[in-house]
């Protein structure tokens, strides 16, 4: 009961960051906010696309294709565009729990989508592991 409660609180904040944050692949937007067809690389649908896409490392561990293979928290962990993301997850204590998790989909939000937030706010959030979970 206590996991299944923290993955359902990892998901929620999950969610409730990505919110806040930023579409790191996917459709541009012009600028009068319309999306517009991204087309600054070949697409197909098995190809991520967008500007975000860009910060991911092209090979390795922290890779689309390295992260594929690796639990979640250890995927993100891997990957040095998450690096804020893994701070709060660290803090939080719910690594394991999303390591242990199967069969889940994560949208993990860039360092960017928390550049709104000011680093002392950030740094207060980060170590208030009550706040960060709920």
């Amino acid at each position: 009961m206590k996991h299944s409660m923290s993955l359902r609180i990892c998901a929620v904040g999950a969610v409730a960051v990505l919110a806040m944050g930023m579409t790191a692949c996917g459709d541009k937007k012009s600028d009068n906010g319309s999306k517009k067809k991204d087309t600054s690389m070949s697409q197909s649908a098995a190809q991520p696309f967008g500007a975000g896409c860009s910060a991911v490392p092209k090979t390795g561990k922290g890779s689309f294709e390295g992260m594929s293979s690796d639990p979640v928290a250890t995927a993100a962990s891997n990957n040095p565009a998450l690096s804020t993301l893994v701070s709060a997850v660290t803090a939080a204590d719910l690594g394991g729990t999303l390591n242990g998790a199967s069969n889940i989909t994560v949208f993990a939000p860039a360092n960017s989508a928390f550049d709104k937030i000011t680093a002392a706010d950030l740094q207060k959030l980060l170590a208030n592991k009550a706040e960060l979970t709920k």
